[in-house]
């Protein structure tokens, strides 16, 4: 199984198998993550192998289409909540999680679009291919980003005194 180690220590790859399961569960994966749509589910049960293994699963689908606010911060909200660590977020072929968490760490640092699409190229996600992820972070950057990074994603800083 090829897989991506981000910067914040989450694995990403295509779909595992039942030996990249293993493999995982093996590595001390906590908690998997399967953004795929619900129509690409079909066959395998995903959430019953990782149970059997002692993994969590998670399911977020992240559209082709329509990426929204919602899927993205509960993606967010599940691959940086502390208990779920060590997280392992998989798609088809692995390029919307690893675009998300590319969109997230700018958003959280306040980097541009460009830089976005930098990074995520630089781990092996050509953005402009995914057009709805594509399309998700034109619309956020066109539509009063300072505040919507100060007050959604930038995490909070130490208290200044």
């Amino acid at each position: 199984m090829d897989q991506i180690m981000t910067c914040e220590g989450i694995g990403i790859s295509g779909v595992p198998d039942d030996e990249g399961l293993r493999q995982l569960a093996a590595k001390g994966v906590r908690t998997l993550v399967d953004t795929r749509e619900t129509a690409e589910l079909a066959g395998a049960d995903m959430a019953a192998k990782a149970t059997a293994l002692g993994l969590g699963y998670v399911h977020i689908p992240i559209s082709h289409k329509n990426l929204d606010k919602v899927q993205v911060e509960r993606f967010r909200q599940v691959v940086l909540e502390a208990k779920n660590a060590p997280v392992h977020a998989f798609s088809t072929a692995g390029k919307r999680p690893l675009g998300i968490l590319c969109f997230l760490a700018c958003a959280s640092t306040g980097e541009s679009i460009i830089e976005i699409f930098r990074k995520a190229k630089k781990c092996g996600c050509c953005i402009n291919k995914e057009y709805a992820l594509k399309n998700y972070i034109y619309d956020f950057y066109r539509t009063n980003w300072p505040e919507i990074l100060e007050n959604h994603y930038r995490q909070p800083g130490p208290a200044k005194g």
